[in-house]
C-alpha cells in the first residue's frame, strides 16, 4: 500500500528545493480538506488546485527544472502523467485535516519531506487510515519518500511546539497516461 524510500532526496536536493521555496514564498490559506477549517502554508508549482480534476498533464515547461528532475526521478518507467505539484507548509499551530487527494483508485501521491533536520520530538506525522482506523504513521525524516494511492484518507499530524521550523511536504499527484 505504501512505497517508502529513505534517502530519496539528497542533502543537496533539500538545500535546491530549500532555495526555490525562499525564492517562491509560501501562501497562508491553503485547506487539505474543504470541508473543514484547517489551514495551512502552500506553493504551488502547477496543476489544478481541485482534486477531480484529472485531466491536466503538466509538461516541463511547466514547473521549474528542479521539480520536474524530480519527477523524473519518481516516473522511471515513464507511465503516469503529472497532474499536480506543490509544497505544503506546517508550523506548530496548524493542523492537517483527514482527506483524500482523489477519488480515483488509479491516482497516486507521491510525498517527499523537504525538510533539511527533523527530530522525532518535534511530531508532524502523517498518518494514514482505513474504515476509520490509523492504518501507518510515519514521520518526516528529511530526504524520505512516500508513495500511496491517492484515494487513501490521510492527514499531516500537528507539529510539536518543540519545533521552531516548518513542516514541508513536496507533493507530485498523477494518474496512469
Amino acid at each position: 500500500m505504501f512505497k517508502i524510500i529513505d534517502s530519496f532526496l539528497t542533502a543537496s536536493d533539500l538545500n535546491d528545493i530549500d532555495d526555490l521555496c525562499k525564492e517562491k514564498g509560501f501562501n497562508y490559506g491553503w485547506k487539505s480538506n474543504m470541508n473543514v477549517d484547517a489551514f495551512h502554508w502552500n506553493i504551488r508549482f502547477g496543476g489544478s488546485t481541485s482534486p477531480q480534476r484529472t485531466d491536466i498533464n503538466i509538461k516541463e515547461e511547466d514547473v521549474p527544472k528542479l521539480i520536474w528532475n524530480i519527477w523524473q526521478k519518481i516516473n522511471l518507467e515513464n507511465d503516469r502523467r503529472l497532474t499536480r505539484v506543490y509544497v505544503n507548509g506546517y508550523t506548530y499551530g496548524t493542523e492537517g485535516a483527514i482527506h483524500t487527494d482523489s477519488n480515483f483508485e488509479e491516482s497516486k501521491t507521491h510525498m517527499m519531506y523537504i525538510n533539511k533536520e527533523w527530530k522525532p520530538a518535534w511530531a508532524g506525522e502523517t498518518v494514514f487510515l482505513k474504515n476509520n482506523e490509523i492504518i501507518g504513521a510515519i514521520l518526516p525524516k528529511p530526504g524520505r519518500f512516500i508513495e500511496f494511492p491517492g484515494n487513501l484518507p490521510h492527514a499531516a499530524r500537528s507539529v510539536s511546539r518543540l519545533s521552531g521550523v516548518l513542516r514541508k511536504v513536496l507533493v507530485f499527484k498523477s494518474e496512469p497516461k
